[in-house]
């Protein structure tokens, strides 16, 4: 039974089958996350998986029995012994749910992988737990595009190159190329199904479960299923699927809006607006008849216009619009240079002031008056100053930044 998606799970306590894609090809860990079925394995790799999930709990239970030999403490260590000698791994029962893992050791030179260098490619496996490598390879080579996968298998020690294609001008895959590479992991058929006239925004569910859909195409296999196609806004369907294997689909996803009725537009203050492009006149304003999803533009003079997308059934909007001085930004400098530039000047008065005062001892009638004089202006500097700050930190709280 094809599983889409990814099935995540306990990599050591789970039946599932971990594949890595290195280096990352988002076409292709988007066909393998999305479309790999689930994985039935032979003896020998269930053995391999096995022994890998032994080892790791050998590692990790034994390290913490180290630990708590440290520690001294007889019931700690007791329990730890205890539980170390009594684990007897569940048996792992097919069929196997597929993951996709991430490699995050050093870099690998990709042309050693595809060298077949059994230790490297088993220590890509070992680092990120996987069971399959997958090496996609995209090089040019005399003015064609050379585009191969390789993949190993980590219990078989297996490695094979599984795809190859020639173009004279593209480096993606076409549809042939997707059942090609597709057939090499799905054990049954594969087939694509291309969804023609399919609206923007639309999901696809396979079987009750979500597929991804790619150039308006998805991949499944080959056999009967149930297909659902729904979109914001729009009327969902069901699909009766019964496709050949190894073959190309063409169907009509076309849906049928839904359309509501009675909204409320409101603005402050009341301001022109324009539904998808149209100019429909001032607020408030009441559509009787609209279909999800669609974009409102509201304008006003001296004010910011404000664009919104609607995209669920509502019964009211109200927008407030801000003054168009909110967005210039011109005015937070503007305030900032005040700010600065009367800093400046207070920290001058106040230096002269500190000047004028060494030479003052009050025996002096005409400094004493310049020092009182300074101690004045150095009042209404700094107060002023005060007032640039907060005039700025009002208008930071307002304009866009």
């Amino acid at each position: 039974m094809l599983i889409p998606g990814i099935v995540f799970g306990d990599v050591f306590n789970d039946n599932v089958f971990n594949v890595l894609v290195y280096p990352e090809n988002p076409e292709i860990s988007s066909y393998i996350t999305s479309f790999f079925p689930q994985a039935v394995l032979d003896e020998q790799a269930i053995a391999t998986k096995e022994s890998r999930r032994r080892a790791e709990f050998d590692k990790t239970e034994g390290e913490k029995l180290a630990s708590e030999y440290k520690s001294e403490n007889e019931s700690k260590i007791s329990e730890s012994r205890s539980e170390f000698t009594k684990y007897e791994a569940d048996p792992y029962v097919n069929p196997f749910y597929v993951q996709s893992v991430e490699y995050k050791g050093k870099p690998i030179d990709r042309n050693a992988l595809v060298s077949g260098d059994r230790n490297l490619l088993r220590y890509m496996c070992l680092e990120s737990k996987a069971d399959l490598l997958v090496i996609p390879v995209v090089s040019r080579i005399m003015g064609f595009n050379h585009m191969s996968v390789y993949r190993y298998t980590f219990s078989s020690d297996q490695f094979e190159m599984i795809f190859e294609r020639i173009s004279p001008d593209s480096d993606r895959f076409t549809v042939s190329s997707v059942l090609k590479l597709s057939s090499s992991f799905f054990e049954r058929k594969p087939s694509i199904v291309r969804l023609d006239n399919l609206v923007d925004g639309a999901y696809v569910k396979i079987d009750d479960t979500e597929v991804s859909v790619m150039d308006s195409s998805i991949l499944t296999t080959e056999g009967q299923h149930v297909m659902e196609i729904g979109a914001p806004g729009h009327a969902s369907r069901l699909i009766g699927l019964d496709v050949q294997g190894n073959s190309v689909v063409a169907i009509d996803a076309s849906l049928v809006s839904v359309y509501y009725s009675d909204l409320t537009i409101n603005s402050f203050p009341s301001s022109t607006i324009s539904v998808n492009g149209t100019v429909l006149g001032e607020t408030p304003i009441v559509l009787d008849s609209y279909s999800l999803p669609f974009s409102i533009r509201l304008e006003k003079d001296l004010y910011m216009g404000k664009s919104l997308g609607i995209t669920e059934n509502l019964s009211e909007i109200n927008v407030e619009l801000k003054p168009a001085w909110m967005g210039n930004k011109d005015l937070l400098k503007q305030s900032k240079d005040k700010f600065y530039w009367s800093f400046a000047r207070s920290l001058l008065i106040f230096g002269t002031n500190l000047l004028v005062g060494l030479f003052n001892d009050g025996s002096k009638p005409v400094l004493t008056a310049v020092d009182m004089a300074f101690k004045g202006v150095m009042t209404v500097s700094v107060v002023y100053t005060v007032g640039c700050l907060v005039d700025y930190f009002r208008q930071t709280e307002y304009i866009s930044p």
